[in-house]
């Protein structure tokens, strides 16, 4: 028995041994995949006389890149759930989703219509309307037809709709055979859009940045500059208020060029610290007079939106309650 027992003994140590890797491997998804929440890391302090988000009315609430770290068995982020929860406190008509709903077409992934019957799940916490803009993770390989299929129904991926006060127009940066740009056709339409509205507000939203701030520079709507500045140029042009956009997986607020373009990827990806201002002018070549707000805040997050006849105040909330940015912005 004493042998045989030593005998077993050295087989599963041997089989140990040998299969160590894959074992590590697990290791490391299931700990890159457990929640997590990273305190805000602000680099700018904020007015003293800001509450809470107790009690908060808004007119909608955006958020982004709720894809989780390992697809077969979560796809999408644990505490994207907690988000919602949250949301649903707030006295609010409606949400905007800035894409990277899951995993995506991914080896280390159930299939994307498993994903995205997930997701859907998840989204049933939610108790207002909502609105989907395409991202990457969701776009890749077979995704962006299966994403299309089953989040968008069948519909358009770029569209635009109305509210009161307010003009809300999603671009799809992830079409097949235009990955990180906006095509010429898309941007035809959108400007024809907003030739067309008369809202006193105006909202575009997608899930790439016009301009990165360092944690996906060159992989965001800067893939072709030319495109990238036709397009801003046009929103300065016809008046839009804010650019929102995920992708990059922090808060910002960021001003630049005549745009406000609010980056909001914090809805349970895992984070990325961005780019310093020293770093936007030496490293990627913002030219610094043409900034005039920029600041950036590494935390899971979702931001509120109150439009009143002249004015949109901006109030971004960590899954603390507390908040970690707020500026009003003159329409």
């Amino acid at each position: 028995m004493g042998a045989k027992g030593q005998v077993h003994r050295m087989s599963g140590t041997r089989l140990i041994w040998r299969e160590w890797p894959i074992l590590f491997l697990l290791m490391v998804c299931l700990i890159l995949s457990t929640p997590h929440f990273v305190a805000a890391q602000i680099n700018e302090s904020l007015p003293t006389n800001f509450s809470g988000p107790e009690g908060t009315k808004a007119d909608f609430v955006v958020f982004g890149d709720s894809q989780g770290s390992f697809g077969y068995v979560w796809p999408v982020a644990p505490n994207f759930d907690s988000m919602l929860r949250l949301v649903n406190e707030i006295d609010v008509p409606m949400a905007v989703h800035l894409g990277d709903f899951y995993v995506g077409d991914s080896f280390m992934a159930m299939n994307v219509d498993s994903q995205a019957k997930r997701f859907l799940s998840d989204m049933d916490v939610l108790d207002i309307t909502w609105w989907p803009v395409m991202g990457n993770h969701d776009a890749a390989g077979s995704g962006w037809g299966v994403t299309k299929d089953i989040i968008f129904q069948g519909g358009n991926t770029y569209y635009s709709f109305d509210t009161e006060d307010s003009h809300f127009v999603v671009l799809d940066a992830f079409m097949p055979g235009y990955e990180h740009r906006i095509s010429e056709k898309q941007l035809a339409w959108l400007e024809d859009d907003l030739n067309r509205t008369n809202k006193p507000h105006i909202f575009v939203l997608a899930h790439a940045p016009l301009y990165s701030l360092g944690d996906h520079f060159g992989g965001s709507l800067d893939g072709d500059l030319d495109l990238r500045d036709r397009l801003a140029d046009m929103l300065v042009e016809k008046g839009v208020d804010v650019f929102f956009n995920g992708h990059e997986h922090s808060y910002a607020s960021f001003e630049y060029r005549g745009l406000m373009q609010v980056t909001t990827g914090g809805a349970g990806g895992h984070l990325r610290s961005l780019a310093n201002l020293d770093e936007l002018v030496g490293k990627y070549g913002y030219k610094p007079d043409e900034i005039t707000r920029f600041k950036t805040i590494k935390t899971l997050h979702y931001v509120c939106v109150t439009t009143t006849e002249d004015q949109i105040e901006i109030s971004a909330y960590d899954l603390e309650g507390i908040l970690i940015d707020q500026f009003i912005l003159e329409s």
